[in-house]
């Protein structure tokens, strides 16, 4: 659990996404990171994050379209 603190943690998922984008001559749109979803479940805590990731999503789509 501890590692889910740190103020790093997603620094290296991110490096390797963008350097995976990079490679395929594209860029990263929007990233949503959370910490503390360590378990299943742990989504239901918190309805915002879902909402987050819904509008998301609904951009995302439109922008394509």
């Amino acid at each position: 659990m501890g590692a889910t603190r740190g103020k790093r943690l997603f620094d290296g998922t991110l490096l390797t996404v963008r350097y995976f984008f990079d490679a395929i001559d594209t860029a990263l749109w929007r990233s949503l990171l959370y910490r503390g979803l360590d378990f299943e479940g742990d989504i239901e805590k918190y309805p915002e994050y879902l909402d987050e990731a819904f509008q998301t999503g609904k951009e995302l789509a439109e922008a394509l379209d």
